[in-house]
């Protein structure tokens, strides 16, 4: 998936124009293989050490990989309008079989621009209206609508809350969003929202695995974008990157281009900024950055072996048509190539 350079403006967009490959990666049946979904311009490979490489459906318009859980691929199908901005690219949403069978159509209007699935199976999507729908997949229900003006939103490991920068109720489709009123929680239960935050720069919040902390990113207060924490009732905000800095430099932590994945124990972190891969190691608490990381160039990691090891579409910097999958450890460090 390719990443648009005005990234601080768009970085919560999560559909966005695809160039070479897409691809997410689980273990096997067995537990033995692991094996990436790897999209092409003409459809869904597997990728494998042992097998290597294997195609499982034949479908051009095929444009998006957004998710993978519980033996299930959620994607896009015909996404349209891949020039800027990046809120005119939306798509219908499809479910199939990891084998590539049993496909089903989720919605028909071609206006998503984000999907995912929560930790309970269920799919949440946002529309290019930015509201928040649900699908339930065990009853075979219509997606229903579950809030407005969401903006990235991200489920929580117990699939109980969402998190997400809640837009002004005036927002329309193509502006901005610096009139955004802050990060917000939306109990699903009850239906409650809870402002956490009232800063319309804190965009991309992610859940860690305890919900009881969200991590985000936000302007430091020298104006250079920056990783920070929050308690999920909104108290002790904490920057923990680029603290103090007046100037990017060579020293400066990136910002994800897109949603960081975040191991089991929520120590580390993985994503792509710029088209260069960073591993984020936090101290145990979450309360302070132990290290950050420069893995090289390339995009879309998947963790596999429960977050012990994680893999990337390897490309150069100034050469997409040449990937490849590689693997790396927790730290960041090259294992082998698939």
């Amino acid at each position: 998936m390719k990443k648009s350079t005005v990234k601080m403006i768009f970085a919560s967009i999560a559909v966005v124009a695809i160039i070479g490959l897409s691809a997410t990666m689980t273990m096997d049946k067995k537990g033995a293989e692991a094996k990436r979904i790897v999209l092409k311009n003409d459809g869904l490979y597997t990728i494998s050490e042992t097998l290597g490489e294997k195609k499982i459906i034949n479908d051009s318009n095929i444009k998006i990989i957004l998710g993978r859980q519980t033996g299930k691929i959620l994607y896009g199908k015909g996404l349209v309008g891949d020039a800027l901005p990046i809120q005119d690219n939306s798509t219908n949403i499809w479910i199939m079989d990891e084998d590539g069978t049993n496909q089903k159509q989720i919605t028909t209007e071609a206006n998503v621009v984000y999907a995912v699935f929560a930790p309970n199976g269920q799919i949440f999507y946002t529309t290019k209206d930015q509201d928040l729908f649900s699908v339930d997949l065990t009853t075979n229900s219509s997606p229903r609508k579950v809030q407005e003006k969401v903006l990235s939103p991200d489920i929580s490991p117990d699939s109980n809350h969402v998190v997400y920068q809640k837009l002004n109720s005036e927002w329309k489709f193509g502006q901005y969003y610096d009139q955004a009123l802050g990060l917000t929680i939306l109990d699903l239960q009850t239906g409650e929202e809870k402002r956490i935050s009232t800063n319309w720069e804190d965009f991309n919040p992610l859940w860690l695995p305890n919900d009881k902390k969200i991590l985000f990113f936000s302007r430091s207060p020298e104006g250079i974008a920056s990783h920070f924490i929050i308690n999920a009732n909104g108290s002790n905000r904490k920057q923990l990157t680029n603290i103090g800095k007046k100037f990017v430099d060579q020293t400066t932590v990136a910002i994800p281009g897109e949603k960081p994945i975040i191991s089991a124990n929520g120590k580390y972190i993985v994503y792509e900024s710029d088209r260069e891969i960073w591993v984020n190691e936090f101290t145990s608490d979450n309360n302070s950055l132990a290290s950050a990381k420069r893995a090289g160039y390339g995009r879309d990691p998947e963790w596999i072996t429960n977050g012990e090891t994680f893999t990337i579409i390897s490309t150069p910097r100034d050469n997409s048509s040449n990937s490849a999958v590689m693997e790396f450890d927790v730290r960041g460090n090259y294992r082998k190539t698939l």
